[in-house]
Protein backbone atom coordinates (compact mmCIF):
# COMPACT_ATOMS: atom_id res chain seq x y z
CA UNK A 1 0.00 0.00 0.00
CA UNK A 2 1.40 3.39 -0.99
CA UNK A 3 1.12 5.99 1.79
CA UNK A 4 2.88 8.67 -0.23
CA UNK A 5 5.95 8.62 2.01
CA UNK A 6 9.12 9.58 0.22
CA UNK A 7 12.31 7.60 0.86
CA UNK A 8 14.11 10.43 2.70
CA UNK A 9 11.09 11.44 4.85
CA UNK A 10 11.29 11.60 8.64
CA UNK A 11 8.51 9.81 10.50
CA UNK A 12 7.60 10.52 14.11
CA UNK A 13 5.98 7.65 15.95
CA UNK A 14 4.59 7.44 19.41
CA UNK A 15 2.74 4.92 21.45
CA UNK A 16 -0.69 6.02 22.65
CA UNK A 17 0.20 4.88 26.18
CA UNK A 18 3.42 6.91 26.27
CA UNK A 19 1.72 10.29 25.88
CA UNK A 20 0.96 11.84 29.28
CA UNK A 21 -2.69 12.57 30.00
CA UNK A 22 -3.64 15.66 31.92
CA UNK A 23 -6.49 15.45 34.41
CA UNK A 24 -7.54 17.22 37.57
CA UNK A 25 -7.77 15.98 41.13
CA UNK A 26 -10.20 18.01 43.23
CA UNK A 27 -9.14 18.34 46.84
CA UNK A 28 -11.78 18.10 49.53
CA UNK A 29 -13.04 21.49 50.66
CA UNK A 30 -10.86 23.45 48.25
CA UNK A 31 -11.87 25.44 45.20
CA UNK A 32 -8.67 24.61 43.35
CA UNK A 33 -7.80 21.31 41.72
CA UNK A 34 -4.39 19.69 41.32
CA UNK A 35 -3.17 19.05 37.79
CA UNK A 36 -1.80 15.52 37.37
CA UNK A 37 0.09 14.04 34.43
CA UNK A 38 -0.18 10.27 33.99
CA UNK A 39 -0.40 7.60 31.33
CA UNK A 40 -3.03 4.95 30.56
CA UNK A 41 -0.90 2.17 32.06
CA UNK A 42 -0.33 4.04 35.35
CA UNK A 43 -2.11 2.58 38.34
CA UNK A 44 -4.27 4.51 40.77
CA UNK A 45 -1.46 3.93 43.30
CA UNK A 46 0.90 5.80 40.92
CA UNK A 47 -1.55 8.69 40.66
CA UNK A 48 -2.03 8.78 44.45
CA UNK A 49 1.76 9.00 44.86
CA UNK A 50 1.89 11.99 42.51
CA UNK A 51 -0.97 13.67 44.37
CA UNK A 52 0.65 12.86 47.72
CA UNK A 53 3.93 14.48 46.67
CA UNK A 54 2.12 17.63 45.50
CA UNK A 55 -0.04 17.81 48.64
CA UNK A 56 2.62 16.74 51.13
CA UNK A 57 0.62 13.75 52.42
CA UNK A 58 1.25 10.04 52.38
CA UNK A 59 -0.57 8.38 49.50
CA UNK A 60 -2.00 5.72 51.81
CA UNK A 61 -3.86 8.49 53.67
CA UNK A 62 -6.05 9.37 50.68
CA UNK A 63 -8.48 7.74 48.28
CA UNK A 64 -9.48 8.77 44.78
CA UNK A 65 -13.04 8.72 43.47
CA UNK A 66 -14.28 8.94 39.87
CA UNK A 67 -17.91 8.81 38.76
CA UNK A 68 -18.97 8.27 42.37
CA UNK A 69 -16.83 5.13 42.78
CA UNK A 70 -13.74 4.58 44.90
CA UNK A 71 -10.79 3.63 42.68
CA UNK A 72 -8.75 0.55 43.59
CA UNK A 73 -5.00 1.11 43.88
CA UNK A 74 -3.98 -1.80 41.66
CA UNK A 75 -6.18 -0.82 38.68
CA UNK A 76 -5.02 1.39 35.82
CA UNK A 77 -6.39 4.61 34.43
CA UNK A 78 -7.27 2.69 31.26
CA UNK A 79 -9.29 0.16 33.31
CA UNK A 80 -11.46 2.98 34.68
CA UNK A 81 -11.56 4.76 31.29
CA UNK A 82 -10.17 7.93 32.85
CA UNK A 83 -9.29 10.19 29.99
CA UNK A 84 -7.85 13.64 29.33
CA UNK A 85 -9.86 16.32 31.11
CA UNK A 86 -11.40 13.93 33.65
CA UNK A 87 -11.74 15.07 37.25
CA UNK A 88 -10.95 12.76 40.13
CA UNK A 89 -11.96 13.58 43.69
CA UNK A 90 -9.60 13.12 46.59
CA UNK A 91 -10.91 12.18 50.05
CA UNK A 92 -9.15 11.40 53.29
CA UNK A 93 -9.12 7.77 54.29
CA UNK A 94 -11.34 6.38 57.00
CA UNK A 95 -8.90 7.31 59.77
CA UNK A 96 -9.69 11.00 59.24
CA UNK A 97 -13.02 12.24 60.54
CA UNK A 98 -15.02 15.44 60.44
CA UNK A 99 -17.11 16.84 63.24
CA UNK A 100 -20.34 18.22 61.78
CA UNK A 101 -23.41 19.79 63.38
CA UNK A 102 -26.91 18.49 62.73
CA UNK A 103 -29.92 20.63 63.64
CA UNK A 104 -32.88 18.42 64.57
CA UNK A 105 -36.54 19.42 63.92
CA UNK A 106 -36.92 20.42 67.59
CA UNK A 107 -33.95 22.82 67.15
CA UNK A 108 -31.63 20.56 69.15
CA UNK A 109 -28.08 20.62 67.74
CA UNK A 110 -26.25 17.30 67.64
CA UNK A 111 -22.54 17.01 66.83
CA UNK A 112 -21.47 13.81 65.08
CA UNK A 113 -18.14 12.50 63.81
CA UNK A 114 -18.28 11.34 60.20
CA UNK A 115 -15.94 10.27 57.41
CA UNK A 116 -15.94 12.08 54.07
CA UNK A 117 -16.42 8.70 52.38
CA UNK A 118 -19.84 8.10 53.97
CA UNK A 119 -23.12 8.57 52.13
CA UNK A 120 -25.98 10.83 53.16
CA UNK A 121 -27.94 7.65 53.97
CA UNK A 122 -25.10 6.59 56.31
CA UNK A 123 -25.38 9.93 58.12
CA UNK A 124 -29.14 9.44 58.50
CA UNK A 125 -28.47 6.00 59.98
CA UNK A 126 -26.01 7.52 62.47
CA UNK A 127 -28.61 10.12 63.45
CA UNK A 128 -31.23 7.39 63.88
CA UNK A 129 -28.92 5.33 66.10
CA UNK A 130 -27.97 8.35 68.24
CA UNK A 131 -31.32 10.12 68.51
CA UNK A 132 -33.84 7.38 67.73
CA UNK A 133 -35.44 9.49 65.00
CA UNK A 134 -36.40 7.14 62.13
CA UNK A 135 -34.62 7.74 58.83
CA UNK A 136 -37.87 6.85 57.05
CA UNK A 137 -39.33 10.18 58.14
CA UNK A 138 -36.39 12.54 57.62
CA UNK A 139 -34.67 14.50 54.90
CA UNK A 140 -31.25 16.12 55.30
CA UNK A 141 -30.52 19.60 54.01
CA UNK A 142 -27.34 21.61 53.58
CA UNK A 143 -28.62 25.16 53.41
CA UNK A 144 -31.62 24.98 51.09
CA UNK A 145 -30.28 21.97 49.17
CA UNK A 146 -31.92 18.62 49.92
CA UNK A 147 -29.21 15.95 50.06
CA UNK A 148 -29.70 12.74 48.08
CA UNK A 149 -29.28 9.52 50.07
CA UNK A 150 -26.89 7.99 47.54
CA UNK A 151 -24.45 10.95 47.48
CA UNK A 152 -21.09 10.67 49.21
CA UNK A 153 -20.38 13.55 51.60
CA UNK A 154 -17.48 14.90 49.53
CA UNK A 155 -19.91 15.24 46.59
CA UNK A 156 -22.10 17.51 48.71
CA UNK A 157 -19.15 19.72 49.75
CA UNK A 158 -19.72 18.85 53.41
CA UNK A 159 -16.77 19.82 55.57
CA UNK A 160 -15.77 20.32 59.21
CA UNK A 161 -17.86 23.49 59.49
CA UNK A 162 -21.00 22.24 57.75
CA UNK A 163 -24.35 22.45 59.48
CA UNK A 164 -26.95 19.96 58.29
CA UNK A 165 -30.64 20.32 59.06
CA UNK A 166 -33.04 17.43 59.55
CA UNK A 167 -36.55 18.11 58.29
CA UNK A 168 -39.48 15.83 58.92
CA UNK A 169 -41.08 14.41 55.80
CA UNK A 170 -44.71 15.23 55.32
CA UNK A 171 -46.89 12.32 54.28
Amino acid sequence: MDSGIIETSTLNAYSYNSVPKVFLVKRPYANVAITVYSRNFNTIRDVKCRVGVKEGVKSNKLSLIHDGKFLKDDRTLAFYKIDVGSTLHMVSNAGDTLLISVVMPIEEIVKIKVMASLTVHDIKTIIESRIGYSINFMDLFLGKQKLEDSKILYQCDINEHSVLRVKSRTI
